[in-house]
């Protein structure tokens, strides 16, 4: 489970990976939390139920930069467990851009 640190006067959140995620200035009707990794900056943002929004309440995983590819991807409905999903969902993800060719076999 990912868990709270503090360093160089910093806090943040470390998941299982090693992924840090820092929290973001917000307004009081959001929250969000971000990682740049190899170049690509990732948000985890809090959507609320609202009318005319999305219907689910939780965190959702938004990337930016050539290579990201996440746009609202849910992760959870609670912090920890979403920072975990959203490292696990990124660690996946082939983020070595364009211009590289998998090998067959």
């Amino acid at each position: 489970m990912a868990r709270r640190k503090q360093a160089d006067g910093e806090r943040y959140i470390e998941a299982d990976n090693g992924f840090g995620w820092a929290r973001k200035r917000a307004s009081v009707q959001s929250s969000s939390y971000e990682a740049f990794i190899l170049g690509v900056r990732y948000e985890l943002e809090k959507r609320r139920r609202s009318p005319g929004d999305t219907p689910d309440t939780g965190w959702y995983l938004y990337s930016y930069g050539e290579s990201g590819g996440f746009f609202g991807e849910w992760c959870g409905s609670m912090l920890l467990p979403a920072i975990d999903e959203a490292s696990k969902l990124i660690a996946k993800a082939d983020l070595r851009g364009e211009g590289y060719e998998k090998e067959d076999g």
